[in-house]
């Protein structure tokens, strides 16, 4: 069954099936600047996506969690899952940017990475990698690991990643299960035997007991020049093709009108912002 999810981690319900002809925009921030001659530039700041779901015929209880949320009641960020997008991570995650302006969705604590024109062609479109090199000791990728992914305690989730190496070596993969009160719990663990060949790791996990969110992770103390690329967290027990990302969005609920057809039934429009 294709569900919209929305609420806090750990508190995440199911929503009334919306009405046809979702709004779902991606914004892109920046600038367009144009020269003497006429040629232009754009900057792009960032994307964001807008949601906007019109539920009909609400029976009281579901229109007051909405109110709830709306209201700050229960204070936000929420987490909105999207049955449109099946990657957990966000698009910058789920690309594997690692530039501050994206909050580093994906961040180093050691090392040296760039961009470099490779790309695993399995993954489907696409055109660039990261470059992870000059590591010391044991260095560690950590996708999203501010923002997270929810989850179920109990749900498999399985995350993926290509990876290519100069050489063969091999790489710890990891899942952290965390609380809702973010909390650490427990690590789910796997290896990645990388070759010089681009492939494609994955790693099955199972939340515990009280685990409703979670980040993925690979470590490893070999010194050896990496490229990753195309990453996903989804739920299941096996990797599937590549999305883009945007599943499991963080979101501000910015207005809220509603009408009354009848009562004590209501009709609720909400408009929400990626965070």
């Amino acid at each position: 069954m294709v569900s919209w999810l929305l609420g806090p981690p750990g508190d995440l319900r199911e929503l009334v099936t919306p009405e046809t002809g979702i709004n779902i925009t991606e914004v892109r921030y920046g600038g367009v600047h144009q020269g003497l001659n006429g040629a232009r530039t754009m900057d792009v700041t960032g994307v964001k996506t807008n949601i906007d779901l019109t539920m009909d015929y609400l029976d009281e209880a579901d229109y007051r969690w909405l109110q709830a949320l709306h209201t700050r009641h229960i204070p936000g960020p929420h987490r909105l899952i999207n049955p449109l997008r099946k990657n957990k991570l966000t698009i910058y995650a789920a690309s594997c940017n690692m530039e501050p302006m994206q909050n580093r969705a994906l961040y180093f604590d050691a090392g040296t990475a760039d961009w470099v024109a490779d790309w695993p062609t399995a993954a489907g479109p696409g055109w660039q990698s990261v470059r992870w090199y000059n590591r010391v000791g044991t260095s560690t990728a950590r996708w999203d690991a501010d923002k997270k992914f929810t989850c179920t305690p109990g749900e498999a989730i399985t995350a993926s990643v290509y990876l290519k190496g100069n050489s063969s070596f091999t790489m710890t993969t990891a899942i952290d299960w965390y609380d809702k009160y973010n909390v650490y719990l427990s690590s789910t663990s796997g290896s990645a035997a990388v070759t010089n060949t681009w492939t494609r790791f994955s790693l099955t996990g199972t939340p515990p007991a009280g685990a409703y969110l979670g980040f993925f992770a690979m470590y490893s103390s070999s010194t050896v020049e990496t490229r990753i690329a195309a990453a996903q967290v989804e739920l299941g027990s096996s990797a599937t093709a590549w999305d883009q990302g945007g599943g499991d969005l963080m979101v501000l609920i910015d207005q809220m009108p509603a009408t009354s057809p009848r009562y004590p039934l209501m009709n609720a429009t909400l408009g929400l912002l990626e965070a």
